[in-house]
C-alpha cells in the first residue's frame, strides 16, 4: 500500500540525488500557455495541500500575487490553516472556493472570513443539500466578501491561473457529496484537477461531459475511499502526483489497497494528509511541478 511516507521517501530520494529540497514531474496533458504572453510572463503558481488529516484546504499562490482558498478544513483545524497561510505570508485572500457544505470542507470558512479580510466567496449555485451546519452567503455577508453562485462551465481568470468549473445539472439530494463543484486550475502546461467529495456517479457524469479532464495533478474525490476514483477517471485523468485528504489515523477508509493499486499501476506519486509538516507546496513553473513540505514557523503570535 502506497501510503504517506511513500511520497516522503520519494522526495528524499529526489533531494539526494538532484541536490534541492523538492520533487519534479513533467506536465501531462499539454497546453499551451497564451501565445500573446512571452513565456516569461507565466511566472510560478503554487497549490498548498494543509495537512489537517481528514478534510480538505487548500491554498493557491497566482502568479500575480492572487491568494485563493479551496476549502477551508473543519472548524478544529482552523489554527494549523491559519499557521500555513501566515507562514506563506499571507494577509488576506482574493477568493474562497467551497466544494460544497461538509463540515471537513467548509467548517472554516466562518473563521477565515473573520481573521483573513476575503473578496469573493466562490459556491455551487444550485446545491441545496449539504449546507446543513453554515450559511455561507450569510457569512459572507457579515465579513463583506461577494458571494458569487457557480453554476458550471464558468471559466475564471485568477491571475496567472485559469479556473475551469463543472457541476453535475441536477441536485443529488440523496448522496450530499454528488453536489461537489470540481475545479481544474491550469497553468501554463500544467493543471490540477480537484474533486471535492465526488463519488462514482457523479464521476460518471462528469466523464460523460466535455469537460476537460486530463491534469497533471489530481486530488482525489471522498478523500481516497474505494467509493470514488474509478479506473475510467484515472484512465482520462492521466495524472503523475495524486493528493488524499485523508489518513490511516483519521480516516483508515482513505488508506486502501485498492485505491493504493490503482495509483501505483500508473506510477503515481502519491501524497497523504499526514506528517510533522504544515502541509506540501506543488510548484508549478508552467512547465513542470515539484513539490516541497511547508515547515512551521513562528506566527505572529509566537506559536
Amino acid at each position: 500500500m502506497r501510503k504517506g511516507w511513500y511520497g516522503w521517501v520519494a522526495l528524499l530520494l529526489a533531494v539526494l540525488l538532484t541536490g534541492c529540497g523538492s520533487s519534479a514531474v513533467g506536465a501531462a496533458g499539454k497546453q499551451p500557455a497564451d501565445p500573446s504572453l512571452p513565456p516569461e510572463a507565466v511566472g510560478t503558481c503554487t497549490l498548498t495541500f494543509v495537512t489537517i488529516g481528514k478534510g480538505d484546504a487548500f491554498l493557491l499562490t497566482t502568479p500575480q500575487g492572487g491568494c485563493y482558498m479551496v476549502d477551508t478544513g473543519k472548524e478544529k483545524d482552523y489554527d494549523q490553516i491559519a499557521r500555513t497561510l501566515r507562514a506563506k505570508g499571507v494577509e488576506r485572500l482574493q477568493g474562497i472556493f467551497l466544494s460544497h457544505g461538509h463540515k471537513d470542507h467548509a467548517g472554516g470558512l466562518k473563521r477565515l472570513l473573520k481573521e483573513f479580510p476575503t473578496e469573493r466567496v466562490y459556491l455551487s449555485g444550485k446545491d441545496t443539500a449539504s449546507y446543513h451546519q453554515i450559511d455561507p452567503r450569510a457569512e459572507a455577508e457579515k465579513a463583506g466578501a461577494d458571494v458569487v453562485e457557480l453554476q458550471g462551465g464558468e471559466i475564471l481568470d485568477l491571475g496567472g491561473v485559469t479556473a475551469a468549473v463543472w457541476l453535475p445539472s441536477a441536485v443529488d439530494m440523496r448522496n450530499e457529496n454528488n453536489n461537489s463543484v470540481v475545479l481544474r486550475l491550469s497553468h501554463g502546461e500544467t493543471s490540477f484537477l480537484l474533486m471535492g467529495d465526488a463519488e462514482l456517479e457523479e464521476e460518471a457524469l462528469l466523464l460523460a461531459s466535455d469537460f476537460p479532464l486530463r491534469s497533471t495533478l489530481l486530488k482525489l474525490g471522498h478523500h481516497g475511499e474505494t467509493d470514488a476514483t474509478s479506473p475510467a477517471l484515472l484512465n482520462r485523468v492521466q495524472p503523475q502526483i495524486a493528493l488524499i485528504t485523508g489518513n490511516a489515523e483519521e480516516n483508515p477508509d482513505s488508506v486502501n489497497e485498492t485505491i493504493a493499486a490503482r495509483l501505483r499501476q500508473r506510477d503515481v506519486m502519491t501524497y497523504y494528509s499526514e506528517g510533522e509538516e504544515l502541509g506540501l507546496d506543488v510548484i508549478s513553473d508552467g512547465e513542470t511541478l515539484r513539490v516541497e513540505p511547508v515547515v512551521p514557523v513562528k506566527d505572529i503570535h509566537g506559536k
